[in-house]
């Protein structure tokens, strides 16, 4: 009996995105398997829809979709038993990064209880250990302004097996806790699974706007502060800053802007009317395919993204302002680590304006060292192929 892989979804675009290089390698190597994306409510399907490319993977792999959560209680109630009743006496794997369903650990006690349950707890937001670090310290003092207890609780919960982009000691030496090694699972760096990859590489051929014109992209985050516990501006500040600096190259260079989830677009837009930015153009491709080419990839806090974007070669560019403490704490460097940023200014507009024009006018070559890159970004290991072969085979 084929078995059922189900997908419960966390309430951002970039679990789903981390995780679907990994799901499209399932299917490709076990199509038997039935495919069952749970999404938390109407707005996040309606997002992912949104950022076609993803919504495409979605389809390209006959994903059945279920929408848990509803404005009326006694809808998400009967969803919830609806779902119980689609999973009972089948054969499950269930993938998460939390306790995702209403009443979670009741609905995975019941459906023990009524078929065959294995729990995958995920984590492959982060590919850099130090992104990861950085990140974790973030959360440390925000949970410290709050008056909040500091103790990590990433491992916490019931679970079968950790599925991780990171290795167990990046893990721990990032959070400062033992991790279950005998749980945790090393995927590499999932963007280089071949069936992602060729998806990826098609897409690219076919995407008119990156092979048409010379183009960088601006990484588009939320317009206001980051948090309230941190002592910083306003994100928009920042991109108004930026925006005056790359303007003098409207002529030369397209913009393509990437929004965020988050993105208050009425205020950007705004914005670039009012100081008559020109030769742009806002599109919700994947990253992956936007960063492919671009000249180079530009934003006001380092991004998983940019990530992506470094691993292809791209320049990587971040005009920012960090709390005090926060830039103290991570070296006074760039959030995603000083060798992931090629080109980090701390809210310097001279700074800013001499390599933007330095890059836009070809007068730096930047160049990535070849073992530093096999380091960071891994190939996938055999384990990994062992645990979907005791799991779906």
């Amino acid at each position: 009996m084929p078995k059922n892989l189900v997908y419960l979804c966390k309430d951002r675009l970039v679990s789903i995105d981390q995780l679907l290089p990994i799901l499209m390698e399932i299917k490709a190597l076990y199509p038997e398997t039935n495919l069952l994306i749970v999404f938390s409510k109407d707005k996040q399907l309606k997002l992912i829809q949104t950022n076609y490319i993803l919504w495409d993977c979605i389809q390209s792999m006959k994903a059945r979709i279920y929408v848990m959560r509803a404005k009326n209680k006694l809808v998400t109630v009967i969803r919830l038993i609806k779902f119980i009743s689609l999973l009972s006496f089948k054969d499950n794997i269930i993938m998460r990064e939390k306790d995702t369903l209403p009443l979670h650990n009741i609905v995975m006690k019941i459906l023990r209880k009524l078929s065959k349950i294995k729990e995958v707890k995920i984590y492959l937001g982060v590919q850099s250990a130090t992104f990861f670090r950085n990140a974790n310290t973030l959360a440390v003092i925000s949970g410290e302004r709050k008056g909040r207890s500091t103790k990590s609780h990433f491992f916490d919960g019931n679970y079968d097996y950790f599925l991780s982009s990171l290795s167990p000691k990046q893990l721990e030496d990032g959070l400062n806790v033992k991790a279950p090694r005998n749980k945790i699972i090393t995927t590499g760096y999932t963007r280089k699974l071949p069936v992602w990859q060729n998806y990826m590489d098609e897409a690219i051929k076919r995407n008119k706007i990156i092979n048409n014109d010379t183009y960088f992209l601006y990484i588009l985050t939320n317009t206001y502060k980051r948090s309230a516990t941190l002592e910083e501006p306003e994100m928009i500040e920042l991109v108004e800053e930026s925006l005056d600096s790359l303007k003098k190259y409207n002529s030369r260079i397209k913009t393509i802007f990437k929004p965020h989830a988050h993105t208050d677009m009425t205020k950007v837009k705004n914005l670039l009317d009012r100081i008559n930015y020109s030769n742009y153009i806002i599109d919700y491709a994947h990253p992956f395919i936007s960063s492919s080419k671009a000249k180079f990839v530009f934003g006001n806090v380092y991004s998983i993204t940019m990530l992506d974007a470094y691993y292809q070669g791209r320049p990587i560019v971040e005009y920012c302002q960090y709390d005090p403490e926060l830039f103290d704490r991570i070296g006074k460097q760039s959030y995603g680590g000083e060798r992931y940023c090629d080109f980090f200014i701390y809210r310097d507009k001279k700074k800013l304006d001499e390599i933007l024009g330095k890059l836009i006018n070809n007068e730096i070559k930047v160049e990535r060292d070849p073992k530093f890159m096999q380091d960071s970004f891994p190939e996938t290991p055999p384990q990994f192929y062992e645990f979907l072969h005791k799991q779906f085979s």
